[in-house]
C-alpha cells in the first residue's frame, strides 16, 4: 500500500486535507452515493481534470457512448487471461458509470470498482446492482482496497493526473492492490489524440439533446496539458457546460513509472478508434496505446 504521506508525498496529502469539495458547481441531479466513506481523493493538482464528471454524471454514457465498447473492454479481459491472470479478482480503477465493468457480468469474476466522483458511482450502483463492490477513491495514492488478480485504469484515467510527478504514485498504488504475479493493465492517450479530438469540433444528439465537444488545445506539446469543452443543449435550447483538461503522458514516463513500482511490462501496444489492436504502435496514427504489467510471484 502507498500511503499518502510517504510515496505520494507530504505536499499531495497536505492539499488533500486543506481541500474542499463544497465550491464545485453542481448540474448534475443524482444523489450522492451511499455506500463505503471516502478514502482517498484526488489531490487539488489533479481535482481539475476530475471535477467535469461529477459535474456532467447523467450526460456521460449518451455522450461516450461506443458500439464497439463491449468488445473492446471484454478484449482487454482476454488479453489478461493470455499473460496469465492468475485469478478472477478485478478492481476498475477510475470505474465512472461502470461502463468498464457492466461487459464482464456473468464471467465468473470477482468484481469491484473505485471512483472519486459520487454522481458517477450512483451511475454505476443503478447499472451494476449490487454485484459490484463500488468505493471512492483514486488515484494517485488509492488504500488498499484487497488483492486482485488484474487492476485496471482505463478510458484516459492515468491522463486525469495533471501533476507527471503523480504517474509513479499512481502506478505503484495500481501494483499494491494486486495479488502476487497479478496484472496492471492501463490505456494513454497519444499525441494522435491530442492533435485530432483534442483541437477539433465533434458533435452528436441523442435523446434530445446536442452534445458538442470543442477542442481548446491550438498546439500540442509532448508531455503538456490540453483541454477541450463539453456543452449539452436540450430540446428548450438549455445548455451547460464543462471543460476537459487531461495531460499527455510520454511512454518513457509510463515506463519508468512500472519500474518504479516493480512491475514487469509484458505487454504495449496501441489500437485504433474501433478498439482493435495495431501490430505496430504508430504514436501520430493510434488514438490509444495499452500498457500491461505483471507483478513478480
Amino acid at each position: 500500500m502507498i500511503e499518502s504521506g510517504s510515496q505520494c508525498g507530504d505536499a499531495i496529502a497536505a492539499e488533500r486535507r486543506a481541500a474542499t469539495r463544497q465550491d464545485r458547481p453542481t448540474w448534475n441531479e443524482l444523489p450522492v452515493l451511499a455506500g463505503p466513506a471516502v478514502m482517498n481523493l484526488p489531490s487539488p493538482a489533479d481535482a481539475l481534470a476530475w471535477r467535469p464528471y461529477d459535474e456532467s454524471a447523467r450526460h456521460y454514457d449518451a455522450f461516450v457512448e461506443h458500439p464497439g465498447f463491449r468488445d473492446w473492454i471484454r478484449s482487454l479481459e482476454s488479453v489478461s487471461r493470455s499473460h496469465g491472470r492468475p485469478g478472477p479478482r478485478l478492481l476498475d480503477v477510475g470505474c465512472g458509470t461502470g461502463n468498464s465493468l457492466a461487459p464482464l457480468l456473468g464471467l465468473g469474476l470477482d468484481l469491484a470498482g473505485c471512483d472519486p466522483s459520487p454522481p458517477m458511482l450512483g451511475v454505476a450502483r443503478r447499472k451494476l446492482g449490487r454485484q459490484v463492490k463500488l468505493t471512492q477513491a483514486a488515484l494517485p495514492c488509492l488504500p488498499k482496497l484487497g488483492q486482485f488478480d488484474v487492476a485496471w485504469a482505463l478510458n484516459d484515467v492515468i491522463n486525469l493526473l495533471l501533476d507527471p510527478g503523480h504517474v509513479a504514485p499512481a502506478i505503484a498504488s495500481l501494483a499494491a492492490n494486486l495479488a502476487p504475479g497479478g496484472l496492471v493493465i492501463l490505456d494513454a492517450n497519444t499525441p494522435a489524440t491530442y492533435s485530432g479530438f483534442f483541437a477539433g469540433v465533434h458533435t452528436r444528439r441523442r435523446s434530445g439533446r446536442t452534445y458538442e465537444w470543442r477542442g481548446a488545445t491550438a498546439s500540442f506539446s509532448p508531455g503538456g496539458l490540453c483541454e477541450a469543452d463539453l456543452s449539452v443543449t436540450d430540446q428548450a435550447g438549455a445548455t451547460v457546460g464543462v471543460r476537459h483538461v487531461q495531460r499527455h503522458h510520454p511512454a518513457a514516463t509510463l515506463e519508468a513509472g512500472f519500474s518504479h513500482a516493480g512491475l514487469q511490462l509484458v505487454d504495449v501496444f496501441g489500437q485504433d478508434d474501433l478498439g482493435r489492436r495495431q501490430p505496430r504502435i504508430d504514436f501520430s496514427r493510434d488514438p490509444k496505446v495499452i500498457y500491461v504489467a505483471r507483478k513478480p510471484q
